[in-house]
């Protein structure tokens, strides 16, 4: 479980009640269930609205991965990378073809495939490359969707609150006084609350969350395939490290006391 996603989220909300409270106000003020409704599917519907039915689809997995990430430690593939370029020195790189189906990492696990079946270096290069970028398009989706929905639900919120309004207005001549005036342009922006609210604590959080993960995992990604065609262009440990510590410079530092 990512705590940052989820502490963050939480600390958000628990920071908007503690606030109420103390300028007096109560929790019941705030809610409003035409306002909330309006706001999750308008914002839902809009943002369906804007992607490709099976990109949009893909938007669950995307908002399980903000908040449950299984993070892949790069201490643990740098060992492997330099364990591994000392036996195809020691013992040659048909030598990795036992070793490969041990390596969890599918990305690195077709490398050394590549590797073992003699492809040309920069064809490799070339192959995994083209991988990564589609790795980062699919990716970038999930952060492309909360941003939209990030931007879509403000407006949303004024739209609910002009629409409250509107209903107040109506009603105006028969309201009994300004206690009822005030008590009803406070309902009217229950609707921008929420929707400000959920774009800058929840959506746009989470498509930065999601950004930022991407370039993790493409970090990793191109370490790995410096790693893999370093193994195969029979370098030393020394030198791989000094190629792949631009990638991971603490690990590499701590792999190396």
């Amino acid at each position: 479980m990512d705590i940052t996603t989820v502490f963050g989220i939480l600390g958000a909300g628990l920071t908007i009640v503690i606030s109420l409270y103390a300028e007096g106000g109560h929790l019941g003020s705030l809610v409003n269930i035409g306002a909330i409704f309006l706001i999750l599917s308008g914002t839902f519907c809009a943002t369906m609205t804007a992607f490709p039915l099976e990109r949009f689809r893909q938007a669950p997995r995307f908002l399980k991965k903000a908040f449950l990430y299984k993070h892949e430690d790069p201490a643990v593939i740098l060992q492997t990378l330099f364990r591994l370029a000392e036996k195809a020195r020691r013992e040659g790189l048909l030598s990795l073809e036992d070793e490969k189906d041990n390596v969890e990492n599918l990305f690195f696990r077709k490398g050394l495939q590549l590797v073992v079946d003699g492809i040309d270096p920069q064809l490799i290069q070339k192959i995994l490359e083209s991988e990564i970028d589609m790795k980062g398009e699919e990716e970038k989706v999930g952060s492309e969707i909360f941003g939209i929905a990030g931007g879509f639900s403000p407006t949303l919120g004024i739209i609910g609150t002009v629409m409250g309004l509107i209903h107040m207005l109506e009603g105006l001549g028969r309201t009994q006084g300004a206690g009822d005036l005030g008590k009803a342009v406070a309902v009217a922006f229950i609707a921008t609350f929420f929707g400000v609210s959920m774009a800058n604590l929840v959506w746009l959080p989470i498509s930065l969350k999601l950004k930022e993960r991407m370039k993790e995992e493409q970090n990793l990604l191109y370490c790995i395939m410096e790693g893999v065609l370093a193994i195969q262009g029979g370098d030393n440990t020394a030198i791989i490290k000094e190629k792949l510590r631009t990638f991971f410079p603490n690990e590499i530092e701590a792999l190396g006391k």
